[in-house]
């Protein structure tokens, strides 16, 4: 009973002291915790950036209720970090898109110079030149 009044108090109140300790004595457990979250954030990023922009966005709207402008110019940070973290991976998911279109217009253009008559939309239809 008592140990778990202290773990309680420890986590409540000092829990990086708590957190400190849990490294200590349990290094294999907290490797496996760390690296199964960073395996999840890898393997979902968009939902982790997501969640780092709504996060901010809450921490903006309760710092403008609360009138604390430090906390909102935080968060206002915050937000725009992952805002501008999210555009850059949506260009960058637009340009690989685009390069992909090009890349077999490309090919398809090369076919038909190379005399094959499927090279362009899958057709026979040959231009007379």
């Amino acid at each position: 009973m008592r140990r778990a009044v202290i773990w309680t108090l420890l986590i409540v109140f000092a829990w990086p002291v708590a957190l400190i300790v849990w490294i200590v004595k349990y290094p294999d457990q907290a490797k496996n915790v760390w690296r199964t979250i960073r395996d999840h954030v890898r393997a979902h990023p968009a939902l982790f950036l997501w969640g780092g922009f709504g996060l901010g966005v809450l921490g903006v709207i309760i710092g403008v209720t609360a009138l604390d402008p430090g906390m909102t110019a935080f968060y206002c940070v915050w937000a725009a970090v992952f805002g501008s973290l999210l555009v850059r991976r949506q260009l960058k998911a637009r340009a690989v898109a685009a390069a992909e279109i090009a890349a077999r217009a490309d090919a398809q253009h090369a076919a038909y110079l190379a005399g094959d008559d499927f090279g362009v939309y899958g057709t026979r239809d040959m231009p007379n030149i």
